[in-house]
């Protein structure tokens, strides 16, 4: 299999370096690793993933896969050399061929022998439960089952590396939780190095080794999907990261690695930058599910709403302050609109920004 190798590799299409489309990306994709490219639209991260593959020439960096250098500004190795398959998120299986004619395709190209061909071609279609299914045309498959069709099309001439672009954007809800189900068991039963794109989350956070978090044709956080949840490298990760609540504080007093901050009608212990003062400006943002609701206590924030969505409530809790905290809580602990609460939150698990100008 192979591994990954991106220095600082820039693409603008304007002509504009300030515009670019990727800007100075450094990125060391191991070995069989889910790697996923997420950030929302117009981020870069398609762009990268086709330089990755060869499609698109880089302005400046390079790209190598293992000691092989694919891509600079002078050479680019051409993507039927590079050993990689791509998914697209149309499928792009051909409509009047049958599953087994689409997957044998690239077998063919290669002029492997006809008994070899069926057999890969059916340990492939095993791999991807669609056996059975060998003289179906896609018109008679579900998008969940051509989906797996493109994927065998790209496993079955056994690429060192799998590039996936937004693969599961046009299925519903229930598929493509099924399809991030069976995309994490063969990328481990496989071994390949998948590069994944996607705009959604919790896609990345249920498939991902290491998410790449990219924002302005920037690389924002590196890490485990864990890591860059909890533990965001700045406020614009923090904020598309899922839901969060950013409420406005000072420093009041450090201690350690901690800091005291006044937030509203808040009062925290919780983890600073390095090179934070007392009297610095910042944000504190915290998770919905790192709030706690409690009657009984001295109350300090009231109930604006409640919404029921089966297994969480979420629930709007107006601070004393003034300012609003969206909460999360098991669906058993229920408050109604206008109850009065006591607000606890775990400031552990909250993030610290400094303001630009603190």
């Amino acid at each position: 299999m192979a591994s990954i190798t991106i220095k600082g590799l820039t693409k603008s299409f304007t002509g504009d370096a300030k515009q670019a489309a990727v800007s100075d990306l450094n990125l060391d994709i191991k070995d069989n690793q889910f790697i996923t490219l997420l950030g929302p639209s117009g981020c870069g991260k398609t762009t990268t993933l086709r330089m990755i593959a060869g499609y698109i020439v880089p302005d400046a960096g390079t790209i190598h896969v293992g000691d092989q250098l694919v891509s600079s500004r002078d050479n680019v190795v051409s993507p039927d050399q590079r050993g990689m398959g791509m998914v697209f998120q149309n499928y792009a299986v051909w409509p009047h061929k049958t599953v087994y004619e689409n997957v044998v395709f690239g077998l063919k190209i290669r002029k492997t022998p006809t008994a070899e061909a069926k057999k890969k071609v059916d340990e492939t279609l095993g791999l991807v439960n669609l056996r059975g299914y060998e003289n179906r045309y896609p018109n008679e498959l579900s998008g969940g089952q051509q989906q797996r069709v493109a994927l065998a099309r790209s496993l079955v001439v056994e690429p060192e590396i799998l590039l996936l672009d937004e693969p599961l954007s046009n299925l519903d809800a229930k598929l493509r939780e099924q399809m991030r189900v069976e995309l994490k068991r063969l990328q481990r039963s496989t071994g390949i190095t998948f590069v994944y794109v996607t705009h959604d989350q919790a896609e990345a956070l249920a498939l991902s080794d290491q998410i790449a978090v990219m924002h302005g044709g920037k690389l924002q956080q590196f890490g485990s999907p864990h890591e860059v949840y909890s533990k965001p490298a700045n406020r614009i990760v923090a904020d598309f990261m899922g839901l969060v609540n950013f409420i406005p504080g000072k420093v009041l007093a450090i201690h350690g690695g901690s800091g005291t901050i006044e937030a509203g009608s808040l009062k925290l212990i919780a983890p600073v930058p390095a090179g934070t003062g007392v009297g610095d400006t910042v944000e504190v943002a915290i998770r919905p599910e790192n709030i706690k609701l409690t009657t009984g206590g001295a109350a300090s924030a009231k109930i604006t709403e409640r919404t029921f969505l089966g297994n969480i409530c979420e629930y709007y809790a107006a601070l004393d302050s003034g300012q609003t905290l969206r909460v999360q809580t098991h669906p058993t602990q229920v408050f109604s609109a206008g109850d009065a609460v006591a607000v606890e939150i775990d400031a552990t698990q909250c993030s610290v920004f400094r303001n630009q100008s603190a």
